[in-house]
């Protein structure tokens, strides 16, 4: 099975109103990353994508095709494969995540690891490409 794209199907069907109350109900600050060009504001915690992907996961991947799906995102019987969520995360916590991740490879011995990073941050995509590539140099 194609991890990467079993993570796409799953993103795209995220229900939107539960990502966006995720905002208002079940939150973290984003401290000094501008979100809406607003330092502080409210994002959703990593919670919510966990919670949000395990649904989906639970009812397509278990119910449909009979895999295990727990809640360390190891998908048994698809090569052990550990997906790690994080969320609107700074320079340092992405990197505290790939020290995580680093301990369930050493312990798992996964096929593939996969860090899924989802942000609110403004302009993510153009200042985080750099810093992202420095930490897998």
């Amino acid at each position: 099975m194609d991890v990467f794209e079993v993570v796409k199907v799953t993103v795209r069907t995220f229900d939107q109103k539960t990502i966006a109350l995720g905002s208002s109900r079940f939150y973290k600050s984003s401290n000094h990353l501008l979100v809406n060009s607003k330092q502080n504001a409210k994002v959703p915690r990593e919670g919510t994508y966990d919670a949000e992907m395990y649904r989906i996961l639970t009812n397509w991947l278990t119910k449909v095709h009979g895999y295990e799906i727990t809640g360390q995102w190891h998908l048994d019987g698809i090569c052990d494969d550990v997906i790690e969520i994080l969320a609107s995360g700074s320079v340092p916590k992405i990197k505290k995540h790939f020290d995580h991740v680093s301990k369930y490879v050493n312990q798992l011995c996964p096929e593939e690891v996969w860090i899924v990073h989802f942000s609110r941050e403004d302009s993510i995509v153009i200042r985080r490409k750099v810093k992202c590539h420095a930490l897998l140099a």
